[in-house]
């Protein structure tokens, strides 16, 4: 009986023994299984984002390159399958979004690229009067020279403003700088000025109390402030910025003058010499280019940015004279905010040889002369114009709204900048 009772307690000892060593065996297992299944899910995590990681980097090279891709567009990356984004050009950069996917786990990537850009807000229908220049000898100012003339917008003037009545502006005057005159115009809106002459103002008029006043207006105060001239929003600095981007994209067709016969896709670049488009032709600008001549378009030339500039603008710079006439079309990608800017830089202020002359039903363009005359006449509409001096004969500019917010790039040949790279989700 003693033996039977020794053996059972020995087998219930041996049985605890096997139970609890088994215990942990099981739990040994299901330790390593878990720490093998958090490895191999790590693994597979990191792969993901490696995955991700080398789809954004593929997309870069698309856009880099100028590559072409489909949205989206899948690839393989060891063993992660990757979904690649990108999306339309906005605000002039993509948003390239890539999810890495390694048996079921997903990493997603995501980076900003695009296009370094400078703001230049154009806050007026016409800029006018570099403060700059000194009068005499070299006066500026706005001149509307015809019964037809209208400035659809506001105008601020550093200079003075003389009108053939019933030349008008349909929205507010602002004449800055002692001595300066508003003469002869129809404004619709206010007026500020320290001389006002013949002048019909449609809202509040304030003169300086040492100037003088003929004018009816609605409202008529006077001040013994003087207003502060502001200096245009395109500096030198920016200009020269851009022609060092033109020339890093090297001299167009060797050096010379450059005749356009067939469409053409241009930019950057500089062309060291004068650039005549022929009658009928498309000059598409894929960055700034550079004109140390003069420009003559023909008639019926379509002259506009690629459709890669997306919302941002771009400019065609000018040294010498200017002349464009007769159903010539200037026009930004297409897209709503994009303009194409034409930068005269000619010191002309002789209305027969301006700096930038503009006839004949031209359309859609934005005119800036910072040291010389602009010439508007026969049927031109222009959506914006700065310049020390400005000539509106039968002529109309009719200000663009999102000039206030407009931005400005070297162009896609100007170079692509990486923004933000970040994981997302």
């Amino acid at each position: 009986m003693r033996n039977r009772q020794q053996g059972f307690v020995a087998l219930y000892l041996a049985l605890l023994v096997l139970f609890v060593l088994s215990g942990i065996g099981v739990s040994a297992f299901l330790l390593i299984s878990s720490q093998q299944r958090i490895i191999q899910n790590t693994q597979a995590s990191l792969r993901a984002y490696y995955g991700a990681e080398a789809g954004v980097e593929d997309a870069l090279l698309r856009i880099g390159q100028e590559m072409s891709w489909s949205i989206p567009y899948f690839l393989q990356a060891g063993a992660a399958f990757v979904d690649v984004s990108i999306s339309p050009m906005i605000g002039g950069v993509r948003t390239i979004t890539a999810q890495g996917d390694v048996s079921g786990r997903i990493r997603k990537a995501q980076a900003v690229y695009g296009f370094s850009s400078e703001d230049v807000s154009f806050h007026f229908g016409a800029h006018v009067g570099n403060p700059s220049i000194a009068c005499p000898p070299a006066c500026g100012g706005l001149e509307m020279q015809h019964n037809d003339a209208k400035v659809i917008g506001n105008v601020f003037s550093n200079a003075n403003i003389f009108g053939l009545s019933p030349a008008t502006i349909t929205d507010s005057v602002v004449i800055a700088g002692a001595g300066n005159t508003l003469q002869d115009i129809s404004v619709n809106g206010n007026a500020e000025t320290y001389n006002c002459a013949g002048a019909t103002i449609g809202g509040q008029l304030v003169y300086n109390s040492s100037g003088s006043n003929t004018c009816v207006a609605g409202e008529v105060g006077s001040t013994p402030d003087v207003t502060t001239p502001i200096d245009f929003p395109i500096t030198s600095a920016m200009i020269g910025d851009w022609k060092e981007v033109a020339e890093g994209g090297g001299i167009v067709d060797g050096g010379g003058n450059v005749t356009i016969g067939e469409n053409r896709v241009l930019g950057p670049g500089k062309i060291t010499g004068d650039l005549i488009i022929e009658n009928n032709m498309t000059l598409t600008l894929r960055g700034t280019l550079w004109v140390t001549g003069t420009f003559i378009p023909g008639n019926n030339t379509l002259v506009e940015l690629d459709e890669d500039y997306g919302d941002l603008s771009g400019a065609l710079i000018v040294d010498q004279t200017v002349s464009i006439s007769n159903n010539v079309i200037l026009r930004g990608s297409g897209a709503p905010g994009s303009f194409l800017l034409v930068v005269g830089m000619s010191s002309s202020l002789d209305e027969a040889s301006p700096a930038i002359g503009v006839a004949n039903n031209v359309d859609s363009a934005v005119m800036f002369a910072p040291n010389g005359v602009i010439v508007i006449h026969n049927n031109a509409s222009l959506v914006e114009v700065t310049a020390h001096k400005i000539v509106v004969r039968k002529a109309t500019v009719t200000y663009d709204l999102g000039l206030a917010s407009a931005k400005f790039t070297a162009g896609p040949g100007g170079g692509w900048e990486l923004m933000s790279w970040k994981e997302v989700e």
